[in-house]
């Protein structure tokens, strides 16, 4: 394949092999079409356990071809489930800085001038309950690391168990305008004016909308690799050690035990091990 058969997706702006790409043109199409010219590979940080803020780190280390963005969509990412928000971020001068991606940065060759990655910084905002999948897709190669929930266990950096919770729900009302009229006609209603129906009145209909805004740990945790529950009543289940362990909160009087209802036996409390 030669590169002038790219032309569909790319325009050639200078003889330095630099492939410009705008947020309209499918990344995926792009780099299916230029990995048969040459290796782009891609690592990132991989599973990480997180509450509401998170961030993660990608590499793209190309061969060949030095891809620039014609505007600031880093169309190699994607998510099973959209977060909150989220930014990309890329090296800026000196150590540790980083700036957002703006139109104009590129994925350098790698080259005996160049020999590092190229490096992006994704930082961004979920609910602290949820767990969203992100990945980095080129041509065959897909990452789908996971951002998991705050309730998920990673035993020997695998992620095997979550304590399961109970929704908690904020209700709000809300009035909503409905519609209506004083006159029926032909299984219409409206208000007659010269012959016409013309004129509407305005009636409100409260509405309970529901909204998720946390979650509480009921004392279940489940084997994410065997799709094993193991729950015990007045208890709360975690894993400490590739071991589950079971911590029991105060009762209702304020005696039997001292928990922090972190699903681990600590010295102080009173626990079960399954």
């Amino acid at each position: 394949m030669k590169w002038q058969s790219l032309s569909v997706f790319f325009k050639k702006r200078s003889r330095s092999r630099t492939l410009w790409i705008s947020g309209g043109t499918s990344i995926f199409a792009v780099f299916a079409m230029v990995l048969m010219l040459t290796g782009v590979t891609i690592t990132s940080s991989g599973d990480i356990i997180a509450g509401t803020d998170w961030e993660v780190y990608v590499n793209i280390t190309s061969t060949y071809w030095r891809i620039c963005f014609n505007d600031t969509n880093f169309s190699p990412l994607y998510f099973d489930t959209e977060p909150l928000s989220y930014e990309v971020f890329v090296p800026a001068r000196g150590k540790d800085n980083w700036r957002p991606l703006v139109a104009g940065d590129c994925i350098e060759r790698k080259n005996k001038y160049n020999v590092l990655p190229n490096r992006f910084k994704i930082v961004g905002t979920k609910n602290s309950w949820e767990t969203i999948k992100y990945g980095v897709k080129v041509m065959n190669e897909d990452l789908d690391p996971f951002i998991y929930s705050e309730n998920v266990v990673l035993v020997d950096k695998i992620a095997k168990y979550e304590k399961k919770c109970t929704p908690v729900i904020k209700g709000s009302l809300e009035f909503k305008p409905v519609l209506s009229y004083k006159l029926t006609e032909f299984n219409k209603t409206c208000e007659v004016v010269d012959g016409k129906c013309n004129t509407t009145i305005t009636n409100y209909v409260t509405y309970w909308d529901e909204e998720q805004v946390g979650c509480k740990t009921n004392g279940i945790v489940k084997d994410l690799i065997k799709e094993k529950e193991i729950k015990r009543d007045g208890f709360f289940c975690g894993v400490n050690n590739d071991r589950i362990e079971c911590d029991i909160g105060r009762d209702s009087t304020g005696g039997f035990g001292d928990s922090d209802m972190d699903g681990v036996c600590d010295a102080g409390e009173t626990c079960i091990i399954p």
